[in-house]
Protein backbone atom coordinates (compact mmCIF):
# COMPACT_ATOMS: atom_id res chain seq x y z
CA UNK A 1 0.00 0.00 0.00
CA UNK A 2 2.43 2.52 1.11
CA UNK A 3 4.38 1.47 -2.16
CA UNK A 4 1.03 2.25 -4.59
CA UNK A 5 0.89 5.26 -2.77
CA UNK A 6 4.53 6.50 -3.42
CA UNK A 7 4.45 5.56 -7.16
CA UNK A 8 0.88 8.12 -7.25
CA UNK A 9 2.97 10.59 -5.28
CA UNK A 10 5.46 10.13 -7.96
CA UNK A 11 3.11 9.87 -10.77
CA UNK A 12 1.76 13.62 -9.56
CA UNK A 13 5.11 15.62 -9.08
CA UNK A 14 5.58 14.38 -12.65
CA UNK A 15 2.83 15.54 -13.92
CA UNK A 16 2.74 19.03 -12.20
CA UNK A 17 6.48 19.09 -13.34
CA UNK A 18 5.29 18.66 -16.92
CA UNK A 19 2.58 21.44 -16.44
CA UNK A 20 5.63 24.18 -14.66
CA UNK A 21 7.61 24.04 -18.25
CA UNK A 22 4.89 23.83 -20.21
CA UNK A 23 3.48 26.97 -18.86
CA UNK A 24 6.78 28.72 -18.82
CA UNK A 25 7.74 27.64 -22.44
CA UNK A 26 4.32 28.94 -23.43
CA UNK A 27 5.04 32.47 -22.18
CA UNK A 28 8.78 32.39 -23.12
CA UNK A 29 7.15 32.51 -26.68
CA UNK A 30 4.72 34.47 -26.38
CA UNK A 31 7.17 37.43 -24.76
CA UNK A 32 9.60 36.79 -27.72
CA UNK A 33 6.73 36.92 -30.42
CA UNK A 34 5.60 40.23 -28.79
CA UNK A 35 9.13 41.89 -28.79
CA UNK A 36 10.16 40.31 -32.54
CA UNK A 37 6.16 42.49 -33.48
CA UNK A 38 7.21 45.39 -31.75
CA UNK A 39 10.80 45.82 -33.04
CA UNK A 40 9.42 44.91 -36.59
CA UNK A 41 7.03 47.87 -35.93
CA UNK A 42 9.78 50.49 -35.06
CA UNK A 43 11.72 48.75 -38.06
CA UNK A 44 8.89 49.95 -39.82
CA UNK A 45 8.67 53.26 -39.03
CA UNK A 46 11.93 53.89 -38.94
CA UNK A 47 12.39 52.79 -42.24
CA UNK A 48 9.17 54.82 -43.55
CA UNK A 49 11.16 58.40 -42.06
CA UNK A 50 13.81 57.52 -43.31
CA UNK A 51 12.68 57.06 -46.78
CA UNK A 52 10.21 59.79 -46.39
CA UNK A 53 13.65 62.09 -45.30
CA UNK A 54 15.41 60.85 -48.11
CA UNK A 55 12.40 61.56 -50.79
CA UNK A 56 12.59 65.16 -49.16
CA UNK A 57 15.82 65.57 -49.75
CA UNK A 58 15.89 64.39 -52.77
CA UNK A 59 13.33 66.56 -53.91
CA UNK A 60 14.85 69.90 -52.52
CA UNK A 61 18.27 68.85 -54.00
CA UNK A 62 15.95 68.43 -57.37
CA UNK A 63 14.65 71.74 -56.96
CA UNK A 64 17.65 73.51 -56.07
CA UNK A 65 19.36 72.18 -59.35
CA UNK A 66 16.38 73.21 -61.32
CA UNK A 67 16.28 76.56 -60.16
CA UNK A 68 20.16 76.82 -60.50
CA UNK A 69 19.80 75.75 -64.29
CA UNK A 70 17.06 78.08 -64.79
CA UNK A 71 19.31 80.90 -63.29
CA UNK A 72 22.27 79.67 -65.80
CA UNK A 73 20.20 80.00 -68.44
CA UNK A 74 19.07 83.20 -67.94
CA UNK A 75 22.30 84.14 -67.12
CA UNK A 76 23.77 82.66 -70.70
CA UNK A 77 20.55 84.65 -72.37
CA UNK A 78 21.62 88.02 -71.23
CA UNK A 79 25.18 87.26 -71.80
CA UNK A 80 24.05 86.18 -75.49
CA UNK A 81 22.46 89.53 -75.87
CA UNK A 82 24.84 91.77 -74.45
CA UNK A 83 27.34 89.79 -77.02
CA UNK A 84 25.81 88.45 -79.52
CA UNK A 85 26.33 90.74 -82.60
CA UNK A 86 23.27 89.53 -83.84
CA UNK A 87 20.91 90.41 -80.98
CA UNK A 88 21.85 93.73 -81.39
CA UNK A 89 20.36 96.30 -82.74
CA UNK A 90 21.59 100.53 -82.72
CA UNK A 91 18.48 101.92 -84.90
CA UNK A 92 15.18 99.89 -85.03
CA UNK A 93 11.78 100.69 -86.92
CA UNK A 94 11.43 104.83 -87.24
CA UNK A 95 12.10 107.94 -88.43
CA UNK A 96 15.06 109.92 -87.45
CA UNK A 97 16.03 113.30 -87.94
CA UNK A 98 20.56 113.34 -88.18
CA UNK A 99 22.77 116.65 -87.25
CA UNK A 100 26.41 115.92 -89.09
CA UNK A 101 28.80 117.29 -88.06
CA UNK A 102 27.04 119.47 -85.07
CA UNK A 103 25.00 120.83 -87.92
CA UNK A 104 21.54 120.14 -88.65
CA UNK A 105 20.83 119.98 -92.39
CA UNK A 106 17.49 118.57 -92.44
CA UNK A 107 18.81 115.08 -93.24
CA UNK A 108 16.92 111.66 -92.34
CA UNK A 109 17.18 108.02 -91.96
CA UNK A 110 14.59 106.07 -92.38
CA UNK A 111 14.23 102.21 -91.03
CA UNK A 112 11.37 100.47 -92.42
CA UNK A 113 12.98 97.91 -90.02
CA UNK A 114 16.03 97.26 -88.25
CA UNK A 115 17.93 96.20 -91.58
CA UNK A 116 16.49 98.50 -94.09
CA UNK A 117 15.32 102.26 -95.11
CA UNK A 118 16.47 104.92 -96.94
CA UNK A 119 18.31 108.55 -96.46
CA UNK A 120 16.00 112.12 -97.51
CA UNK A 121 16.83 115.33 -97.24
CA UNK A 122 14.09 117.86 -96.67
CA UNK A 123 15.54 121.06 -98.89
CA UNK A 124 15.97 118.62 -101.87
CA UNK A 125 13.24 115.77 -101.49
CA UNK A 126 16.14 113.27 -102.72
CA UNK A 127 16.96 110.36 -100.88
CA UNK A 128 18.80 107.00 -101.65
CA UNK A 129 17.69 103.55 -100.48
CA UNK A 130 19.97 101.20 -98.50
CA UNK A 131 20.34 97.91 -96.89
CA UNK A 132 22.06 97.39 -93.23
CA UNK A 133 24.08 94.88 -91.06
CA UNK A 134 23.95 96.18 -87.30
CA UNK A 135 26.25 94.85 -85.03
CA UNK A 136 27.60 95.88 -81.37
CA UNK A 137 30.42 97.92 -83.06
CA UNK A 138 28.84 99.49 -86.04
CA UNK A 139 26.38 99.41 -88.47
CA UNK A 140 27.56 98.70 -92.25
CA UNK A 141 25.55 100.40 -94.51
CA UNK A 142 24.70 99.45 -98.57
CA UNK A 143 23.51 101.81 -100.14
CA UNK A 144 22.08 101.92 -103.37
CA UNK A 145 24.03 98.37 -104.09
CA UNK A 146 24.81 95.35 -101.99
CA UNK A 147 28.56 96.17 -103.33
CA UNK A 148 28.57 99.37 -101.52
CA UNK A 149 30.14 99.24 -98.05
CA UNK A 150 30.05 102.03 -96.07
CA UNK A 151 30.86 101.31 -92.07
CA UNK A 152 29.75 102.95 -89.48
CA UNK A 153 30.60 103.40 -85.99
CA UNK A 154 28.66 103.44 -83.39
CA UNK A 155 28.59 104.23 -79.70
CA UNK A 156 26.21 107.06 -77.66
CA UNK A 157 27.57 110.60 -76.85
CA UNK A 158 28.01 111.87 -73.37
CA UNK A 159 23.88 112.88 -73.39
CA UNK A 160 22.95 109.58 -73.92
CA UNK A 161 22.47 109.76 -77.79
CA UNK A 162 22.93 107.60 -80.71
CA UNK A 163 26.20 108.74 -82.57
CA UNK A 164 28.21 107.65 -85.12
CA UNK A 165 31.34 108.39 -87.29
CA UNK A 166 31.49 107.40 -90.80
CA UNK A 167 34.29 108.31 -93.50
CA UNK A 168 35.52 111.39 -91.05
CA UNK A 169 31.94 112.46 -90.42
CA UNK A 170 30.38 112.55 -86.96
CA UNK A 171 26.27 111.57 -87.00
CA UNK A 172 24.00 111.63 -84.50
CA UNK A 173 20.44 109.93 -84.25
CA UNK A 174 17.29 112.17 -83.20
CA UNK A 175 14.26 109.58 -83.09
CA UNK A 176 11.02 110.98 -83.99
CA UNK A 177 7.91 109.89 -82.17
CA UNK A 178 5.54 111.66 -84.35
CA UNK A 179 6.66 110.03 -87.84
CA UNK A 180 5.20 107.19 -89.67
CA UNK A 181 8.54 105.56 -91.74
CA UNK A 182 5.96 103.64 -94.23
CA UNK A 183 4.57 107.42 -95.42
CA UNK A 184 7.67 109.87 -94.36
CA UNK A 185 7.84 112.93 -96.98
CA UNK A 186 10.65 114.76 -96.26
CA UNK A 187 9.58 117.79 -97.59
CA UNK A 188 6.82 118.11 -95.53
CA UNK A 189 8.49 118.04 -92.18
CA UNK A 190 10.36 121.11 -90.43
CA UNK A 191 13.99 119.89 -89.14
CA UNK A 192 12.20 119.47 -85.42
CA UNK A 193 9.41 117.02 -86.95
CA UNK A 194 6.32 119.34 -87.39
CA UNK A 195 4.52 118.40 -90.73
CA UNK A 196 4.21 121.66 -93.15
CA UNK A 197 0.75 121.40 -94.72
CA UNK A 198 1.14 124.99 -97.08
CA UNK A 199 4.28 126.59 -98.88
CA UNK A 200 4.87 128.80 -95.99
CA UNK A 201 3.89 128.58 -92.40
CA UNK A 202 0.95 131.01 -92.02
CA UNK A 203 1.83 134.23 -90.08
CA UNK A 204 5.25 133.97 -91.99
CA UNK A 205 4.50 137.13 -94.29
CA UNK A 206 4.55 134.88 -97.61
CA UNK A 207 8.69 134.84 -96.95
CA UNK A 208 10.33 131.92 -98.88
CA UNK A 209 10.81 129.09 -96.54
CA UNK A 210 14.37 128.92 -95.26
CA UNK A 211 16.60 126.28 -94.92
CA UNK A 212 18.15 126.71 -91.95
CA UNK A 213 15.44 128.37 -89.79
CA UNK A 214 12.58 125.73 -90.81
CA UNK A 215 15.03 123.58 -88.30
CA UNK A 216 13.97 126.13 -85.37
CA UNK A 217 10.58 127.63 -86.44
CA UNK A 218 7.39 126.34 -83.80
CA UNK A 219 6.08 127.46 -80.79
CA UNK A 220 8.36 127.95 -77.51
CA UNK A 221 7.08 129.15 -73.76
CA UNK A 222 8.76 129.69 -70.49
CA UNK A 223 5.40 128.97 -68.80
CA UNK A 224 3.96 132.55 -68.49
CA UNK A 225 4.74 133.73 -72.31
CA UNK A 226 5.29 132.41 -75.67
CA UNK A 227 7.08 133.12 -78.59
CA UNK A 228 6.21 132.24 -81.78
CA UNK A 229 9.37 131.71 -84.77
CA UNK A 230 8.64 131.82 -87.77
CA UNK A 231 10.41 132.68 -91.22
CA UNK A 232 10.73 136.13 -92.10
CA UNK A 233 12.06 138.70 -94.75
CA UNK A 234 15.07 139.20 -92.75
CA UNK A 235 15.44 135.22 -92.00
CA UNK A 236 13.29 135.24 -88.85
CA UNK A 237 10.13 136.63 -87.67
CA UNK A 238 9.28 136.49 -84.09
CA UNK A 239 6.09 137.76 -81.62
CA UNK A 240 6.01 137.50 -78.19
CA UNK A 241 2.86 137.35 -75.63
CA UNK A 242 3.02 137.83 -72.38
CA UNK A 243 0.37 138.08 -69.85
CA UNK A 244 1.43 140.51 -66.67
CA UNK A 245 -2.10 139.87 -64.90
CA UNK A 246 -5.34 138.88 -66.48
CA UNK A 247 -6.25 142.24 -67.20
CA UNK A 248 -2.70 142.93 -69.22
CA UNK A 249 -0.94 142.11 -71.59
CA UNK A 250 2.36 142.77 -73.38
CA UNK A 251 3.77 141.88 -77.30
CA UNK A 252 6.67 142.42 -78.53
CA UNK A 253 7.03 142.00 -82.47
CA UNK A 254 10.48 142.15 -84.12
CA UNK A 255 12.09 140.28 -87.17
CA UNK A 256 16.00 140.02 -87.58
CA UNK A 257 18.75 138.13 -89.73
CA UNK A 258 20.09 135.25 -87.75
CA UNK A 259 23.50 132.86 -87.93
CA UNK A 260 24.72 129.65 -86.93
CA UNK A 261 26.85 129.02 -84.14
CA UNK A 262 27.43 125.13 -83.63
CA UNK A 263 24.01 123.86 -83.29
CA UNK A 264 22.70 127.34 -82.12
CA UNK A 265 20.70 129.44 -84.03
CA UNK A 266 21.32 133.49 -83.10
CA UNK A 267 18.83 135.75 -84.22
CA UNK A 268 20.05 139.70 -83.97
CA UNK A 269 17.15 141.82 -84.04
CA UNK A 270 16.64 145.75 -83.85
CA UNK A 271 13.16 146.70 -85.04
CA UNK A 272 11.19 145.31 -81.94
CA UNK A 273 7.71 146.89 -81.40
CA UNK A 274 6.26 146.69 -78.00
CA UNK A 275 2.67 147.44 -77.12
CA UNK A 276 0.50 147.00 -74.06
CA UNK A 277 -3.12 146.20 -73.57
CA UNK A 278 -5.35 146.72 -70.64
CA UNK A 279 -8.98 145.42 -70.15
CA UNK A 280 -11.38 146.30 -67.73
CA UNK A 281 -12.65 143.53 -65.22
CA UNK A 282 -16.12 143.46 -67.87
CA UNK A 283 -13.55 142.20 -70.73
CA UNK A 284 -13.79 145.44 -72.69
CA UNK A 285 -10.88 147.64 -73.70
CA UNK A 286 -9.46 149.90 -71.82
CA UNK A 287 -6.29 151.03 -73.48
CA UNK A 288 -3.15 149.50 -76.13
CA UNK A 289 -0.09 151.73 -76.22
CA UNK A 290 3.02 151.55 -78.25
CA UNK A 291 5.76 151.99 -75.87
CA UNK A 292 8.53 152.05 -78.14
CA UNK A 293 9.27 150.63 -82.04
CA UNK A 294 13.11 150.33 -81.91
CA UNK A 295 14.11 147.62 -79.31
CA UNK A 296 17.27 145.60 -79.84
CA UNK A 297 18.14 142.28 -78.69
CA UNK A 298 19.29 138.64 -79.32
CA UNK A 299 17.23 135.57 -79.02
CA UNK A 300 19.48 131.98 -78.78
CA UNK A 301 17.92 128.91 -80.05
CA UNK A 302 19.22 125.80 -79.26
CA UNK A 303 18.49 122.55 -80.58
CA UNK A 304 17.78 120.58 -78.16
CA UNK A 305 14.39 122.80 -77.92
CA UNK A 306 15.83 125.69 -75.32
CA UNK A 307 15.37 129.47 -76.15
CA UNK A 308 17.03 132.16 -74.23
CA UNK A 309 16.14 135.94 -75.27
CA UNK A 310 18.23 139.24 -74.22
CA UNK A 311 15.98 142.28 -74.48
CA UNK A 312 18.33 145.28 -74.60
CA UNK A 313 15.53 147.41 -73.54
CA UNK A 314 14.10 145.93 -70.16
CA UNK A 315 16.20 142.70 -70.18
CA UNK A 316 12.52 141.35 -70.06
CA UNK A 317 13.72 137.77 -71.00
CA UNK A 318 16.07 137.52 -67.97
CA UNK A 319 15.71 134.46 -65.69
CA UNK A 320 13.18 132.68 -67.76
CA UNK A 321 14.17 129.99 -69.98
CA UNK A 322 11.71 129.22 -73.08
CA UNK A 323 11.55 125.50 -74.33
CA UNK A 324 9.79 124.68 -77.72
CA UNK A 325 6.55 122.99 -77.78
CA UNK A 326 5.15 120.15 -80.00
Amino acid sequence: MKKKNLIAITLMLAMLTACGQTDSSSGTSTGAESSSSSASAETDVTDTDSTEAVEDTSEAETQAQTETAETSTEKAAETKAENNDADFTWLNRGVYIVVKNDVPDRSWYVFTDANNGKTANSDTGIGIGFTCEQTKSGITFHFGSRDDNSEMTMSYDENGDICGTMDGNKYVFYYQDNMDPDNFDATKVTGRGDIITDEAPEGSNDAPLDNTILNFIGNYSNGRATMQILPGPEGASINVKWAGSALVSSTWEMGGSYTMSGTDLIITYSDCKKSTTTYSSEGELVSDITEYTDGTGTITIHYDGSLEWVDDVENAGADYTFYYEQ
